[in-house]
C-alpha cells in the first residue's frame, strides 16, 4: 500500500510512473484516484502526455478540484480534463496529502507550488439555529414598537 494505508477518509491523486504490472493496467504513466492508502485505483486514466523525463525540465500543471458536498473529484493537467470520480460516503472530516512511492526502484518526484481553498458547508443545525435566532430578532422587534 501506499504511505497512508488503511487511513479511513483519505483519498490520493496518482501520478503514476511506475509499472505495477495488472494492479495498474500494465502502465507506466496514468493518473488514479486512490481510496485508504490501497494502489488499487478507483479510477484511472492512461496519459498521452509523458509524466517522467529524462532530464526532469518537464514540469506539468496539475489542478483537482473536489466538491465536498457532492464528493465529486475532477483531474486536470496542463489544463485538459483528463479524470472525473464521485468519492461518495465521504463525510466532512476528509485527509488528503502527497505520497509517492516506486518499491525497490528509484524515481523522484516534485510538487513545485500547491495551493487550497476550502468552502465551508454550513451544517443544518447552523442553519436552524441562524433561523430561529433572526425569527426571535424579528418578534422581539415587533414587540418593542
Amino acid at each position: 500500500g501506499l504511505g497512508y494505508l488503511g487511513l479511513n477518509n483519505s483519498f490520493a491523486v496518482e501520478f503514476d510512473t511506475w509499472d505495477n504490472g495488472s494492479v495498474d493496467g500494465f502502465n507506466a504513466n496514468h493518473i488514479g484516484i486512490d481510496q485508504n492508502g490501497s494502489i488499487n485505483s478507483l479510477a484511472r486514466v492512461n496519459l498521452p502526455i509523458a509524466l517522467e523525463t529524462d532530464n526532469f525540465s518537464n514540469w506539468l500543471t496539475a489542478n483537482i478540484l473536489m466538491d465536498m458536498t457532492s464528493g465529486s473529484i475532477d483531474v486536470y493537467l496542463e489544463g485538459t480534463h483528463f479524470l472525473s470520480y464521485n468519492l461518495s460516503g465521504f463525510s466532512n472530516d476528509v485527509y488528503f496529502g502527497f505520497t509517492a512511492a516506486t518499491g525497490a526502484a528509484v524515481d523522484e518526484h516534485y510538487i513545485d507550488n500547491w495551493s487550497m481553498t476550502i468552502k465551508t458547508v454550513p451544517e443544518p443545525g447552523t442553519l436552524a439555529l441562524l433561523g430561529i435566532g433572526l425569527l426571535g430578532m424579528g418578534l422581539a422587534r415587533r414587540k418593542i414598537i
